[in-house]
């Protein structure tokens, strides 16, 4: 019992002392997967990696490495697959990134992965499990990144997005300022080149800012720093009784 008394003290302490604010999910209107897929001009398409390369490096966090999934849904998928552009070209820069490809929340092992891209056009709904399991990605400091393929405010996925989120967390999308990390952590998004605005958003087709949610996450340092002691305590408990 004493043992049990310590894990559990020990994981609200360290978790408490080294979460910080995170933009876990961000959400697009300007169908930046129909650039990943080819579609568009070059300036829509370059934008379209550029925004999606840096929402990678985002999601990294003090790790060196980015391994995504496409999240499978209920709704339409009109290009599976097509954020593994984005990875290629984080490749290409030198990144330690990995596209493991389409997944099923609730059924997919997602350990080990930072990163899920949820897209469509139309309305879709998460079973209870799939929730269950979308909201203990995002508890651990995983991101998901949902693009309306729609390119347009009030459809089907648009949505469907923001009531799943505030089911889940009680928390309404807010615009994602110009300044934010987001906007530079590789490429810096300004509006001078392959981009529609200032903030570096949109496509040919729309060019609304990003919107996101933020959580308190753990750091992904403190999650090992934590197993180790658990490991640790147990260790220790074992050696006692002998």
């Amino acid at each position: 019992m004493k043992t049990l008394f310590l894990i559990v003290f020990l994981f609200v302490m360290v978790s408490f002392v080294n979460a910080y604010p995170f933009a876990s999910v961000i959400f697009s209107n300007n169908d930046y997967g129909c650039g990943y897929a080819g579609s568009g001009s070059s300036t829509t398409q370059t934008n379209a990696i550029e925004i999606g390369v840096n929402i990678a490096k985002y999601a990294m966090h003090s790790t060196n490495y980015i391994n995504v999934m496409e999240i499978t849904h209920n709704g339409d998928q009109p290009h599976p697959d097509s954020f593994a552009t984005v990875v290629n070209q984080m490749r290409s820069l030198g990144y330690n990134a990995n596209y493991l490809g389409m997944m099923t929340l609730g059924v997919t092992d997602i350990t080990g992965v930072n990163l899920l891209f949820l897209t469509g056009h139309e309305a879709f709904t998460f079973t209870a499990a799939e929730k269950v399991a979308l909201k203990a990605f995002l508890d651990r400091g995983g991101l998901l990144f949902a693009d309306d393929c729609n390119n347009a405010v009030a459809g089907g996925f648009d949505n469907a997005v923001p009531a799943l989120i505030n089911e889940l967390y009680g928390l309404s999308f807010q615009t994602l300022a110009s300044n934010h990390a987001v906007y530079s952590t590789h490429y810096t998004l300004n509006g001078a080149d392959f981009s529609y605005t200032a903030a570096g958003n949109g496509t040919e087709w729309n060019q609304q800012a990003l919107m996101a949610i933020t959580l308190q996450v753990p750091e992904p340092s403190t999650i090992g720093l934590m197993m180790f002691a658990i490991f640790g305590l147990f260790v220790y408990r074992n050696i006692r009784k002998h």
